[in-house]
């Protein structure tokens, strides 16, 4: 029975929940058809789904991976190219692009300049930014 009554909390509050599963730890950045299958819905209801709340799973994806590489510019020690490798990237040159798209400046003039100047860089799931999918 508890199943039924989380079903409408889980419609409401979709894009939250993503991206609280993003935003595990550990637990990678899984694909729009992995997270799915985590949800018990076919990729198209989950894409659909999150259309209708005004965002792309891709969004989120890139809100959750810029929060991360924020974190660990700000908090570690780790290079731009073991932040790439943690973050999942094939390559640290496309993690650069990727964070220069997010923050507006590159991943080592962030760490330079200090995460406090750039507190809004987060790119918003419900802004055009990240939507190539």
């Amino acid at each position: 029975m508890t199943h039924f009554a989380r079903r409408p909390q889980m419609k409401e509050d979709l894009p939250a929940l993503v991206s609280s599963l993003l935003g595990e730890p550990g637990g990678g950045y899984p694909n729009l058809a992995r997270m799915a299958a985590h949800m018990c819905m076919s990729p198209r209801t989950l894409k659909r789904r999150l259309q209708a709340h005004g965002v792309r799973f891709r969004q989120l994806l890139d809100r959750a991976r810029f929060r991360e590489s924020a974190r660990l510019l700000e908090q570690s020690e780790l290079t731009v190219e073991q932040i790439a490798l943690r973050l999942g990237y094939s390559s640290p040159a496309n993690f650069s692009r990727a964070f220069r798209r997010w923050a507006g400046h590159p991943p080592g003039g962030y760490r330079r300049a200090g995460a406090g100047r750039f507190a809004d860089a987060a790119p918003s799931p419900y802004r055009g930014q990240g939507s190539s999918a």
